[in-house]
């Protein structure tokens, strides 16, 4: 039996409160990677404002929402798709990996997810205008992405829950964090 080795070092990011903690840290990363042969590069000094990823993240607001350039990508491709342009559930499966990227960012937004899954299943390999109810689902989703974003500057909650349900019940769970 041989071992594997895998490293994957990409798109670093550091983040703290103290600026100059934060250069020094990643500092002693960059010379570490550069050391053992991994050169870095577009490498940036702290910072409160930066885009990651297709996120922006914003120190002084203490908030993390989808950059422009991707919010404003989205938000044409499901109005091309809500206006009737043919596509196969394999392209929406795509589409749906760019919503909840977005999504995530105010998770309630999920469960607005139905229609579309279904869809994905049934047509799959034709390409066709999507049904009405699939239609009303990317609307209210495009109407809501301005909402997907993560403010920092609350307190958090101590209490973590975890919850369950299917046909034959529920379950709640809560435990202090």
């Amino acid at each position: 039996c041989k071992n594997v080795c895998l490293i994957y070092a990409d798109n670093g990011t550091h983040i703290g409160l103290d600026r100059d903690q934060v250069d020094s840290e990643r500092g002693k990363v960059e010379l570490y990677l550069n050391q053992v042969g991994l050169s870095t590069h577009e490498v940036t000094e702290a910072g409160t404002l930066r885009d990651i990823l297709g996120g922006r993240l914003d120190g002084d607001a203490l908030e993390l929402a989808p950059t422009s350039t991707r919010l404003g990508k989205l938000r044409a491709a499901l109005l091309a798709v809500i206006r009737g342009r043919p596509i196969t559930g394999q392209e929406m499966e795509k589409l749906i990996g760019h919503m909840l990227y977005t999504m995530l960012l105010n998770r309630v937004t999920l469960s607005l997810l139905q229609h579309v899954y279904t869809y994905v299943r049934s047509a799959y390999h034709t390409r066709q205008p999507v049904w009405a109810s699939v239609r009303r689902e990317l609307s209210t989703i495009r109407g809501i992405l301005p909402l997907c974003r993560v403010a920092f500057g609350f307190p958090l909650n101590p209490g973590i829950y975890a919850t369950d349900a299917c046909p034959s019940g529920y379950a709640v769970c809560r435990a202090n964090f």
